[in-house]
C-alpha cells in the first residue's frame, strides 16, 4: 500500500521522514535529544533527516526567546499539508482496495478483523 500512496502523493518520503512529521505534528516543536529519543535514532540521524526536510520546507528550525542556544524542530504549514494530503492518499488508496470487495466479502473482512482482535 506504501508503494502506491506514495504514486498518489508524487513525492518521496522515508518512513523515518513520515515519523519525525508526525511527532512534530503531535507534540509541537522539539529538540533534537528529544526526537532522538522518540525515533530511536542517533542524534546525527536526526541531524541528517532534520537538514533534508528543511531542504524540503517540511520542517523549519526555531531558536528559543528565552535561550538562543536552544534550537527546536518544527513543523511548516508545508509539512502540515503533506500529512493531510498523506491522509487522503492513504484514504483513496484503502478505498480503491475495498471497492473491488463484494457486501459479502466486507462482511466476512469485518467478521475476520473483529475475531483477530478479540483473540
Amino acid at each position: 500500500m506504501n508503494r502506491d500512496v506514495r504514486r498518489e502523493l508524487k513525492i518521496e518520503l522515508t518512513g523515518s521522514q513520515r515519523h519525525l512529521l508526525q511527532i512534530l505534528e503531535k507534540e509541537g516543536p522539539l529538540n533534537i535529544t528529544e526526537l532522538a529519543e522518540k525515533l530511536q535514532i542517533t542524534l546525527g540521524g536526526v541531524t541528517s533527516l532534520s537538514n533534508r526536510m528543511e531542504k524540503a520546507s517540511l520542517i523549519e528550525r526555531r531558536r528559543s526567546e528565552e535561550d538562543r542556544r536552544v534550537v527546536k524542530l518544527a513543523i511548516t504549514s508545508e509539512g502540515q499539508s503533506f500529512l493531510n494530503d498523506l491522509d487522503l492518499a492513504r484514504d483513496k488508496t484503502l478505498a480503491s482496495y475495498f471497492d473491488k470487495l463484494s457486501a459479502e466479502e466486507l462482511s466476512e473482512l469485518e467478521r475476520l478483523c473483529r475475531k483477530m482482535l478479540h483473540s
